[in-house]
């Protein structure tokens, strides 16, 4: 029997691989599409924008293994009941159940895979790609350091400290110099709120050299005026893809010890231990139809109840994310209800098999 289960299991992790690797070609294709208007921007050229998408591949991997371990189990397993050989197994003795078990240990391996590559890969990945684009779109000139982030535009040295979220920074110290490399201006703002497609600066002392002396002005609300855009504060914010299960686990404790709003890091947190535990869910799920009403058909048909399936399951995750934020759910609820449900009806099919 333990040959059987090696050999059940070995056909799932393949099955599931191979339909991954056209899964994440297509992305990858996809990707460097969309990031095709972004070259010739500044120092970003076409081959930062594939270093780009290759990087990320690794998060996407794991959000798209789902839908890649239903698909793959129902080829896979239903390539061998196309030859009979879940039939043989059957006549010789073993239940559905039975058969199950040896095809769930492969979904098993799987999830130990995904959760390795969500934990230690994606992460530092995705904090490398999104570092490495903003660096050459907007000309980042220093990343790391106590006094945050450096960027450039045009003419525009701008220090920015921190973040509080996407939209609203924490301060900024801007130097304007003129062609000849002399400083026109220096600002100091306490905030930087971005509204109807525009910075605007709170707080706002400015201080001009002038032959002989320097000039200072101040303003509450003053209109700044840079091509950047919110994207930058990915590079000064934690990013939930840029951390994996136990970096959002301490990132969700600092947030609360300063009392600040950690729902979409829970969230996060509870979908990064979600996802691999998913995978034999989705295993069982493709066992009635390979031994019931897809039995006998090609594997076009087992190819689109897999996608339909798999995109609706992605679907109703991302849905229940955004809606459990938005209305205080638990996080533990919102991550878990999809899989477990799915986990319940799909046994309850199985039994009456």
């Amino acid at each position: 029997m333990k040959i059987l289960d090696r050999y059940l299991a070995s056909a799932v992790i393949f099955g599931s691989l191979m339909v991954l690797a056209v899964l994440m070609a297509l992305s990858a294709f996809v990707g460097v599409v969309g990031q095709l208007g972004r070259v010739g921007t500044a120092d970003y050229g076409l081959g930062d924008a594939v270093l780009y998408v290759l990087l990320g591949l690794p998060g996407q991997a794991v959000d798209l293994m789902p839908v890649a371990v239903l698909i793959g189990t129902l080829l896979s397993l239903g390539a061998l009941a196309s030859q009979n050989e879940l039939t043989v197994m059957r006549a010789a003795g073993m239940s559905i159940a039975r058969i199950a078990r040896g095809a769930v240990l492969g979904g098993v391996l799987l999830a130990g895979m995904t959760a390795a590559l969500g934990e230690w890969v994606a992460p530092p990945a995705e904090r490398y790609a999104d570092q490495m684009r903003l660096m050459s779109l907007y000309r980042v000139v220093n990343i790391l350091g106590r006094d945050g982030i450096w960027l450039r535009d045009e003419q525009q040295y701008i220090n920015v400290r921190q973040a509080e979220d996407v939209r609203r920074l924490e301060g900024l110290n801007i130097y304007r110099f003129d062609d000849e490399g002399r400083l026109v201006s220096a600002i100091n703002a306490r905030h930087a709120r971005f509204e109807a497609g525009r910075w605007q600066l709170e707080g706002v002392r400015e201080t001009r050299p002038a032959e002989g002396e320097v000039q200072s002005l101040r303003d509450d609300v003053r209109d700044w005026e840079t091509g950047i855009g919110p994207e930058l504060v990915s590079l000064v914010s934690v990013s939930p893809n840029m951390l994996g299960a136990r970096g959002l686990l301490d990132y969700v404790r600092y947030l609360e010890s300063n009392e600040l709003d950690a729902d979409a890091y829970r969230i996060a947190f509870w979908f990064k231990l979600v996802i691999p535990a998913a995978l034999p869910v989705m295993v069982i799920l493709a066992m009635p139809f390979l031994f019931g009403s897809l039995r006998s058909s090609g594997a076009g048909q087992r190819l689109m109840v897999g996608l339909v399936i798999g995109i609706v399951f992605y679907l109703v995750n991302i849905t229940l994310s955004n809606v459990g934020a938005m209305f205080a759910v638990p996080p533990f609820l919102v991550a878990w209800t999809p899989t477990v449900l799915l986990l319940v009806i799909s046994l309850l099919v199985v039994r009456r098999l």
